[in-house]
């Protein structure tokens, strides 16, 4: 039912039971009570209509489009991007009443629910992209907050609180993107300085550390690569010649020996170049890492054990206020 026919329905009701009234004859006082009652009752489902117009109305207000239509739902729900706590309370209250549930209050009651969910998201997001602006630097801060803004309907609100957090996310990547560069530099730097060698791609390391038998360092992952199986020219072992002698048997049943001739020396191999014996296993060097509050990574020094390389780090972050953190590499 529409407004208009709701107010149609309400001035027919005033115009009959004035004309009603104007009868003073006995024999209309039985028609007049019998009206009198019937109009009431028409009176009152009249504003029950009313009142359910008025919600509907309040309700639809609260989303981009309308949503609902007696009791029958929309399929795209979203709600405005302005609007107030309020608004959503009112009508949450208007549903605690200790009438009977009908098909439209239970409609009601599951737009609502919809209503306040995406409100407590945008709310939620709003909140992380403020503490995202006042903190650039985490980022942790940065990746909640845009986790939160992917939740939201509204594409309106969802754009505004991207383009405040999307250039902090670029410039937290390009941070990190220096410090690992930085990391490969010194990695690379120190690897050539103690003798290791050094490929540009994983391919050429992994190529590398199987022919030499020892790991290599990647610079273009910042990584080492080891070998997966022996050198081909590591092996060693010279040929062992076994000396026996030949058995020649007399007759006369008398067993003679015959010395053995001395075998021909195999002509000698040029000798290769030594290669760099791969560290014993126990030979593990400690790297360690320290990541300031604005989370640059910067290389600290080497270790003989892992222990050492985790008191340094914990030392380290102490220094810094216990703002920052540390890693361990053992290769």
């Amino acid at each position: 039912m529409k407004k208009e026919e709701i107010d149609k329905v309400k001035e027919e009701l005033k115009t009959n039971e004035k004309e009603v009234k104007a009868f003073d004859d006995q024999k209309y006082k039985e028609l007049f009570s019998e009206f009198s009652s019937t109009d009431k009752e028409v009176s009152t489902f009249v504003e029950k209509v009313e009142k359910m117009f008025q919600t509907q109305t309040e309700v639809n207000d609260l989303f981009t489009v309308k949503v609902l239509n007696g009791s029958e739902v929309g399929k795209e729900i979203i709600l405005k991007k302005d609007v107030k706590n309020e608004s959503i309370v009112s009508l949450e209250k208007q549903l605690v009443t200790k009438e009977k549930d009908t098909a439209f209050k239970a409609k009601v009651r599951d737009v609502l629910i919809q209503a306040r969910g995406q409100f407590t998201d945008i709310e939620n997001a709003r909140k992380a992209t403020t503490e995202s602006e006042k903190d650039k630097g985490s980022r942790d801060k940065n990746k909640k907050a845009l986790e939160l803004v992917g939740k939201i309907k509204n594409t309106d609100v969802k754009k505004e609180l991207e383009g405040k957090l999307n250039p902090i996310k670029a410039e937290l990547d390009k941070k990190d993107k220096e410090a690992e560069e930085k990391r490969k530099a010194e990695e690379k730097k120190k690897a050539e300085s103690e003798g290791v060698k050094v490929a540009t791609n994983s391919e050429d390391a992994l190529a590398e550390a199987n022919s030499s038998g020892q790991p290599v360092y990647d610079s273009g992952s910042g990584t080492y690569v080891q070998p997966t199986y022996p050198s081909s020219n590591s092996s060693g072992g010279g040929t062992t010649n076994t000396g026996g002698g030949s058995t020649a048997s007399s007759g006369g049943g008398s067993t003679a020996s015959t010395p053995s001739t001395p075998s021909t020396p195999a002509p000698s191999q040029p000798t290769p170049p030594p290669s760099q014996p791969a560290p014993p296993a126990n030979q593990v060097k400690h790297y360690l890492y320290i990541t300031d509050s604005n989370d640059v990574e910067t290389f600290k020094g080497v270790f003989d054990t892992r222990e050492a390389a985790e008191n340094a780090g914990k030392a380290a972050i102490a220094a810094m206020g216990g703002n920052g953190g540390y890693r361990v590499v053992s290769i």
